[in-house]
């Protein structure tokens, strides 16, 4: 299969995957708000955080089998495969184990200081049930992935994904409807979320000839630990929100921020899964040494990815908060309608999204040592700058804390992809950069002057986003027409070819 039609079929399984998580991702929470009220969904908002925390024991190796495992499958070398792959399957059964040992720690430490009010053996039995897809997935289902995204087979990774998030969301949805406990619910999807490793493991031992007696290639996977660092990073800038605000604010407080990240979080998984394999289409044209195919191709990307943020997530700025009220019409018993917040938290959900075509390629080059040191960076200033301003200004203040931390986290990754990788001068960098968030800004402040009215009914809510939409898009559209001509037309090789 070419790379151009990996490619395609990559972005599609993933915008279809991303559909079917976002829509269940708005189902379930308002079903759960309104049969269980707010601390039950903040109780789960905050648990399903903590666990994330559980990929901390994974996090360096996939990223570093992945860009090892490139070369061998270029070469169609079995043998070469087969031992990177077994080094991994060694490490993740070790750390499949320490997840399930942190999932039963976590049970009885951090229950006991979640506030609210469900007793211990309610919040532990919750967090052993949704924990329990958390280990099934490291145990059995990681390894897989990492190498099917490799072979730029991640369509395949994520049609597993959507067959078994469906099956999730229809039992969950059934059994709210009928009334059954949060527990049983929770214990319902949690079984259908493990067909996901099981059809893995079915396509890969089909689909590959994996010698299981191959003497393991450790040396392969030896940068884990600088991609650990940088995956730690991730991982903490990610939940370190929720976690403060576990243990300073009420869980009211915390579903406020759920039902905010809700949307901000499943839009910036949407436009993040536009460049679903992109990864592993870089790590193929780096092993073959095309490096004029790649800088074209970059810029391309790029481009296309900075007008795709410009107009969602702009569009997502102005009509995140009528969204909220919606959404909470019916749920009185915290404030919900929070303009700046739900602005700020949809601004670091770009920031985060337009790093992605500089730390895909930084990744796929394999310079996780010469990008870890910016990795703790981040995570020290997101922590002690959203404590300061936790403190000043409430929940908005780990949003800025964030804000900081990605700011100067996406810049090393750019400046680091522009000169050591492609080796093109900055100053196309602070160009495109400035180029977007003028448009960004230009376009939210249109709607401040002509504001979107509150108290929408969900057809004219819908109404207003196709309007914002439409104009978001026809703002950048033009201005790629007057700035980036030679990307546009850059552009067309990629749709009507095979590269």
């Amino acid at each position: 299969m070419s790379r151009a039609k990996a490619l395609k079929l990559n972005m599609l399984s993933g915008w279809l995957l991303e559909f079917v998580t976002f829509l269940s991702g708005l189902i379930l929470p308002r079903l759960i708000l309104t049969a269980f009220g707010s601390s039950c969904n903040g109780m789960v908002g905050a648990i399903s955080q903590f666990l994330g925390f559980s990929a901390v024991l994974r996090a360096g190796v996939g990223g570093v089998t992945r860009a090892a495992l490139f070369k061998p499958l270029a070469e169609h070398n079995e043998e070469g495969v087969s031992a990177i792959m077994a080094a991994t399957q060694k490490y993740m059964q070790k750390i499949g184990l320490i997840i399930a040992a942190y999932i039963v720690v976590l049970g009885g430490v951090y229950c006991l200081v979640m506030k609210g009010e469900f007793d211990w053996w309610y919040k532990f039995a919750m967090l052993l049930i949704i924990g329990t897809g958390t280990f099934a997935d490291n145990f059995f289902g990681i390894r897989y992935k990492i190498l099917l995204q490799a072979d730029q087979k991640y369509y395949v990774q994520t049609m597993t994904a959507v067959i078994s998030s469906t099956v999730a969301a229809v039992v969950s949805v059934v059994l709210i409807l009928l009334d059954f406990p949060l527990l049983v619910v929770k214990i319902g999807s949690t079984c259908a979320v493990l067909l996901n490793p099981l059809l893995l493991s079915v396509y890969v031992k089909k689909h590959y000839c994996l010698n299981s007696r191959v003497k393991a290639d450790n040396s392969a996977i030896k940068q884990r630990w600088d991609a650990f660092v940088q995956q730690l990073a991730i991982i903490l800038n990610q939940n370190v929100d929720l976690v403060l605000l576990t243990f300073f604010v009420p869980l009211k407080e915390i579903s406020v921020y759920t039902v905010h990240y809700m949307v901000s979080g499943n839009i910036q998984t949407i436009v993040s899964s536009m460049v679903s394999g992109l990864n592993a289409t870089f790590g193929s044209l780096l092993a073959n040494h095309e490096d004029e195919h790649l800088k074209k191709m970059f810029h391309v990307v790029e481009w296309g990815l900075f007008s795709a943020c410009i107009i969602i997530f702009s569009t997502t700025a102005v009509m995140l908060t009528p969204f909220v009220e919606v959404y909470t019409q019916s749920v009185t018993d915290v404030n919900y309608i929070r303009p700046l917040f739900a602005f700020a938290m949809t601004f670091v959900a770009m920031m985060n999204c337009m790093r992605l075509p500089y730390q895909l390629l930084t990744e796929a080059a394999g310079h996780f040592k010469q990008t870890r040191n910016g990795s703790v960076l981040e995570v020290v200033l997101n922590i002690v700058v959203s404590l300061v301003m936790l403190y000043f200004f409430g929940i908005i203040g780990v949003i800025i804390g964030t804000f900081v931390a990605a700011l100067v986290r996406t810049t090393q990754f750019a400046v680091h992809a522009m000169k050591h990788i492609l080796k093109l001068p900055v100053i196309t960098l602070i160009k495109s950069y400035g180029l977007a968030m003028a448009t960004f800004l230009l376009i939210v402040g249109i709607f401040r002057i002509f504001p979107i009215p509150m108290g929408l009914s969900i057809l004219s809510w819908v109404l207003y986003a196709a309007l914002v939409f439409v104009v978001s898009m026809a703002i950048t559209g033009l201005v790629g027409l007057i700035f980036h001509k030679e990307r546009l037309s850059g552009l067309k090789p990629y749709i009507l070819k095979k590269k």
